[in-house]
């Protein structure tokens, strides 16, 4: 693959970010990104199993919704998948991984169809703790603070910001549709999933989520009970699950048929 050359560095909310020329699925689109992060979303392919997951299952005209949008590489390409007859509706809650987002949003002219949120996805509406990983990666901020501080080997402990929260029942309370929910939340999957139920049951979304070992196993209890089926991203049936060990770590959930 060739290397996506990088243009002017530019400043966005004290952030320096340059600009890549898409490659793979993102071709002919722009990214805006931080230094170093060109080699994971630009140089080489981006989780190439969910990008043809979400290909294969997206179609012109979804109603998608991205929780955990990081730097907005799968708003991105689902606002390409759907089209402008579709709409996206992105979540990031971490305040620099949001502010690369809206600029990502607006490079490639796509304001008219994704709805924006610097927002947590929760179980309640308002405010919450957001805790970064001891990992100290941009990618794994959660509202899990168990989750958070899971690794054995302690590290120190990096602040926790109070961020702005929304439950998906309640924002989505009025929608008619809604066709693909792609969820990244690093373990908070626990509390958000289990929550959706009533949504789940009236508008049946397919669910690519990506499940966190253990602390991740209510959201799977809540989509076996919501009538869900589980597939690998292949689209190769899964059986149903009896405890977290037999969950991978990233896997397809589509509504039974009637």
């Amino acid at each position: 693959m060739q290397a996506a050359r990088g243009t002017a560095v530019r400043l966005v909310g004290g952030q320096r970010l340059s600009r890549h020329d898409g490659t793979g699925a993102l071709t002919g689109m722009v990214l805006l990104l931080p230094k170093g992060w060109e080699g994971l979303y630009v140089l080489n392919s981006y989780e190439p199993c969910v990008t043809a997951a979400l290909t294969r299952i997206v179609r012109r005209g979804d109603i998608c919704l991205d929780a955990g949008a990081h730097y907005g590489y799968f708003t991105l390409l689902l606002a390409r998948l759907c089209g402008p007859e579709g709409t996206v509706i992105s979540f990031e809650a971490q305040p620099d991984n949001a502010r690369v987002v809206r600029a990502n949003v607006r490079a490639n002219g796509l304001a008219a169809n994704v709805v924006f949120e610097q927002a947590a996805v929760s179980a309640s509406d308002g405010t919450i703790e957001l805790h970064a990983s001891s990992s100290g990666g941009s990618t794994e901020w959660t509202i899990d603070e168990g989750f958070a501080h899971r690794a054995p080997t302690p590290s120190p402990v990096r602040a926790v910001m109070r961020v702005p929260s929304i439950a998906l029942g309640s924002y989505l309370a009025s929608a008619n549709r809604l066709d693909v929910i792609k969820m990244d939340i690093e373990g908070a999957e626990a509390e958000v999933v289990p929550a959706l139920t009533a949504l789940l049951a009236r508008l049946r979304p397919t669910v690519m989520l990506e499940f966190h070992r253990p602390v991740g196993w209510p959201a799977i209890e809540a989509l076996i009970d919501s009538g869900y089926e589980f597939e690998d991203l292949n689209g190769d049936a899964l059986p149903t699950p009896r405890g977290s060990d037999d969950v991978p770590y990233q896997l397809l959930a589509r509504a039974q048929r009637a």
